[in-house]
């Protein structure tokens, strides 16, 4: 792979990275300028360290040794990653659902589920982050963050239809909210610092946000469902896409298309990319 990229004078300087493959395709090795990336699996094909070398020009610019370290139970989860900073370990209940996570300090950022593995509580031993309640359909319709409630609706088909964050409490929201009041009334009330509505043509495709903040915003679409244009409204704003047979995104800002030959990305903005006889990324 090689890079490029423009310093403050506007001159090229040229940065090299290259990597290293086994006959599988996993990644073993990231060499650049600066350092050496070393990786290991085990027999499962799940990765067990990534080591950082500093070259002498990395150690000049003050690039360090480091190494990670990853365990797995017999399951396959992840349950402990140690970098030189300290070690993180996780906890599962028998659904694989992430019970608790052990920091480095030694606190615990507990979650809580209800039925299958449905998430309704984070907290930092005991002490709340986060309470989320959810309908009868298991979708999320409000979220507490300290002082803040965040609020969700969604249409008959289950798409998301509106969002709000609210100072009011979950359970006072849930006692003065009135199913016979539309919930624009709700979602655009003044006391409402941030809230969002969300449109969708008749082919399920989201073709407008409507946003406090940010304004209307516009999305046409291709008859196969890619994205064609972005409208704010606002020329800076504004980004339109094309595609080539393969569904490549096309540079659209030249004159001349930059066709995807192979199916491969050649180069993208700064950066150039090259591939061995397999494709792999080289």
């Amino acid at each position: 792979v090689e890079e490029i990229g423009y310093d403050e004078k506007g001159e090229q300087p040229r940065r090299s990275t290259h990597l290293e493959r086994d006959p599988i395709g996993r990644l073993l090795a990231k060499l650049n300028d600066d350092a050496r990336q070393d990786y290991a699996y085990d027999d499962g094909d799940r990765l067990l360290s990534i080591e950082r070398k500093p070259t002498d020009t990395g150690r000049k610019l003050g690039v360090t040794a480091e190494k990670l370290e990853f365990a797995y139970d017999l399951l396959g989860r992840l349950v402990k990653e140690t970098t030189p900073q300290g070690a993180l370990a996780y906890e599962y209940d028998p659904l694989s659902n992430l019970t608790t996570l052990t920091l480095p300090t030694g606190q615990h950022l507990n979650h809580l589920y209800y039925g299958s593995g449905h998430l309704h509580q984070l907290n930092l031993d005991g002490q709340l982050i986060s309470d989320m309640e959810r309908d009868d359909l298991h979708r999320e319709v409000y979220r507490t963050q300290g002082r803040l409630t965040s609020c969700f609706g969604y249409d008959s088909m289950g798409r998301k239809a509106w969002q709000y964050a609210t100072t009011l409490p979950a359970e006072k929201l849930s006692q003065i909210q009135n199913p016979l009041i539309k919930p624009e009334r709700y979602v655009e009330h003044a006391y409402n610092p941030v809230h969002r509505r969300y449109e969708y043509d008749p082919a399920g495709e989201l073709s407008r946000t409507l946003d406090k903040l940010r304004g209307e915003t516009q999305y046409e679409y291709e008859a196969n469902g890619q994205l064609l244009a972005r409208n704010t409204g606002r020329v800076v704003d504004g980004e339109e896409f094309r595609y080539d047979a393969a569904a490549n995104r096309l540079n659209f800002n030249t004159s001349r298309f930059d066709h995807v030959k192979d199916n491969r990305l050649r180069q993208w903005a700064n950066h150039e990319y090259k591939y061995d006889a397999w494709g792999n990324l080289i």
